[in-house]
């Protein structure tokens, strides 16, 4: 019966991926323009990305219905052989693109990280917002936003020693055939009292950094200090919200 009522009501809330109408905070011609061209680059992947996208938006209306609680990572990466992220969109003469998507994840409830003193419909006014993920060693030394002295460092464990203790006896024995060693990092968006960008700490559950960040800078791509300005959005379908 549960499953039924789910069903039915993703098919009556959910029938195609959202157009994205942006609008920019900045009214300078170059701002402006910046922004017009992000809109058409982000609809013109969701529909690049529609069946993908839609698993994905399905997924999260799955867990607002069983948990109480959603959430998707959302964000824009791009880089170029300058090195520098560079603000407009196409880079600049020159340089080649190397990174150039929107990248859409969703994250179980269980794995993010939220303030315990917070209402379920206020997180989006919390002082910070995170999550964790397990990931393979060689690609978070690979990943140019952390500090790679402190990667490098880095010793990783097999997946299942990583997993949720109550989950470790629902999956098969991989010590004999998974050699790739992971790491349970802790990413997390703090809010600024002055306003401002945001600041992401990335912490890995790991020996060999001996609690050092991976990573504490600003994480500056127009969030500011508002209830908008968070990389993760939160479903909450709720009487107070």
């Amino acid at each position: 019966i549960l499953y039924k009522v789910v069903k039915d009501f993703i098919a009556a809330v959910f029938y195609r991926n959202p157009d994205l109408d942006l609008t920019s905070r900045d009214e300078s011609p170059e701002a402006v323009r910046s922004i017009e061209n992000l809109e058409q680059q982000v609809n013109d992947h969701l529909r690049d990305r529609e069946r993908e996208i839609k698993g994905i938006l399905r997924s999260a209306l799955v867990d607002e219905t069983l948990a109480g609680l959603a959430a998707v990572y959302l964000d824009y990466i791009y880089r170029d052989t300058a090195g520098d992220p560079v603000q407009a969109l196409g880079g600049s003469p020159g340089r080649r693109v190397i990174q150039n998507e929107v990248v859409l994840v969703k994250i179980r409830p269980e794995n993010l990280i939220v303030p315990p003193w917070v209402s379920l419909y206020d997180l989006h006014k919390a002082p910070y917002l995170g999550y964790i993920d397990i990931v393979p060693v060689e690609s978070v030394k690979a990943d140019p936003t952390l500090n790679p002295q402190v990667t490098a460092m880095l010793e990783g464990e097999l997946y299942k020693k990583l997993m949720d203790v109550n989950l470790r006896e629902l999956t098969v024995d991989q010590d004999a055939t998974d050699d790739v060693r992971h790491v349970k990092l802790y990413t997390v968006f703090i809010r600024s009292e002055q306003g401002g960008a945001l600041k992401r700490l990335v912490m890995a559950e790991d020996q060999g950094t001996r609690n050092a960040p991976l990573a504490y800078d600003d994480f500056d791509k127009g969030h500011g200090a508002d209830d908008r300005g968070w990389p993760i959005h939160l479903l909450a379908l709720n009487e107070p919200a």
